[in-house]
């Protein structure tokens, strides 16, 4: 099913809508099926993209990707994308939860934002943010997730700052880093609690595929010291 560019407004309202998109209008796209309760409009945009917004319970089913929230926004990017602003993403302002199953396994939850990219599986959260990986549970008030590409910038502007004596460890653990590792940057009142260890601070950069961590700024860390 292919939604046709003729499409200007779509309005559900009440009742449960199901509906079924391509991520991207090439062969061999992606599908991604949105199912709400309550009202729904899908909207046509300035560069050719589309908007489905949502108020009320509502699904997102993508590749190995559950997302859920309560009142959210699932934009999707023109066929033709020179001079396009528009990506595939979902934005989720109430409720919000992804739940990704397979080897990478993880929650998040957010009070306030997820906004997820769909096209590379970046994700941005705020308000009280909740992450469980694999052997790991961390909140903080600020979460960016993603690949290396993503996370490297974002680090290496969080220690801008530090004593230059630190960059060697900073780069040295980020060089330790695959392209199709899922890093985790969480800023805000971070706490992490893991199998080996107790984390309190600022900031914590989280390898969630390596299950690996780099504390940044003032800290604490408890240790597990067996007899």
């Amino acid at each position: 099913m292919r939604m046709q560019a003729r499409v200007r407004h779509i309005l559900a309202v009440a009742g449960i809508c199901a509906i079924l998109l391509l991520v991207a209008p090439f062969a061999g796209a992606e599908r991604a099926q949105f199912r709400g309760e309550g009202v729904s409009s899908y909207l046509s945009l300035s560069d050719g993209g589309n908007v489905l917004k949502h108020d009320g319970n509502f699904t997102v089913t993508y590749k190995d990707y559950i997302v859920t929230g309560q009142l959210g926004e699932f934009y999707r990017a023109p066929a033709n994308k020179e001079g396009a602003t528009t990506r595939d993403r979902v934005v989720i302002t109430k409720g919000g939860r992804v739940v990704q199953s397979g080897d990478d396994a993880l929650e998040i939850k957010a009070l306030d934002l997820i906004d997820m990219d769909l096209a590379t599986e970046g994700i941005l959260a705020k308000g009280q943010v909740e992450i469980i990986t694999k052997n790991t549970v961390i909140t903080a008030e600020y979460m960016e997730s993603g690949d290396l590409e993503r996370i490297r910038p974002l680090v290496e502007e969080a220690v801008k700052n530090l004593d230059s004596r630190y960059f060697d460890m900073v780069e040295e653990w980020l060089g330790k880093a695959d392209s199709s590792d899922r890093l985790l940057l969480l800023d805000g009142n971070v706490a992490a609690k893991d199998p080996q260890f107790v984390f309190t601070g600022q900031k914590l950069i989280v390898n969630a595929t390596k299950e690996v961590y780099l504390f940044l700024g003032p800290h604490t860390i408890e240790l597990d010291i067996e007899d």
